[in-house]
């Protein structure tokens, strides 16, 4: 069975890629999953996370590929793995676009402020370029970092609407902002280890769900 290919993608960057692709990761490990992460991200923040994590702790490879070529790689790399997981760079370059073609879902976090819903747009314009290459992909949207303020539920609606006619469908599983993020990422932990019980785990585990990480 072929490997479930993930890419976390973005050309706005502070929308928390990396966050949620190392959270499945980590969740897709203690699942037993055997998985991979390609960090194409030139900040390599993947592996900087992997530096701090508990040696003990449920693990998951990962290699770093800044170079256009992830499309051709990864079927190769993926022989032997459930799950891969690509942390894409955040700007348009073809490094990006060929990790948009690697996936089978392609995940889009948004952050839910005005000047995140002005830059949705460049993210839609590739992907809607991109799109007579895509074969059976499912292109999902995730609203990460949401508060509670008048200002995001605004920036939020606005989003709605801009995706309405997008190749991207938004999913009802926001990701609030929650300490337990930057405190657990600084552990070298996921959500799901640092607070097991904790809010942001249980919606990252309904994230999870929708997106059918399953053994």
């Amino acid at each position: 069975m072929a490997a479930h290919v993930i890419t976390v993608a973005n050309t706005k960057g502070g929308v928390g890629k990396s966050t949620l692709a190392v959270n499945l990761a980590v969740f897709a490990a203690r699942q037993g999953q055997r998985v991979l992460v390609i960090d194409a991200d030139p900040q390599g923040s993947i592996m900087q996370f992997i530096t701090v994590r508990d040696g003990d702790a449920p693990a998951f490879q990962a290699v770093q590929i800044t170079r256009p070529v992830i499309h051709t790689q990864v079927p190769e790399l993926a022989e032997g793995y459930d799950l891969v997981v690509v942390d894409a760079g955040g700007r348009d370059n073809p490094a990006l676009r060929t990790a948009l073609l690697a996936a089978d879902t392609i995940l889009v976090p948004f952050a839910p402020s005005a000047f995140d819903t002005w830059a949705a747009e460049d993210m839609l314009s590739i992907l809607r370029e991109l799109a007579p290459q895509f074969e059976q992909l499912r292109i999902l949207g995730v609203v990460n970092k949401l508060d509670q303020t008048v200002i995001a539920r605004d920036a939020l609606e606005n989003l709605r609407e801009q995706l309405a006619d997008s190749p991207v469908e938004l999913l009802d599983t926001p990701i609030y902002h929650r300490t337990a993020w930057a405190r657990s990422i600084g552990e070298g932990l996921a959500v799901v280890e640092h607070e097991p019980r904790g809010k942001a785990a249980a919606e990252f585990a309904r994230l999870v769900n929708a997106l059918g990480i399953t053994p």
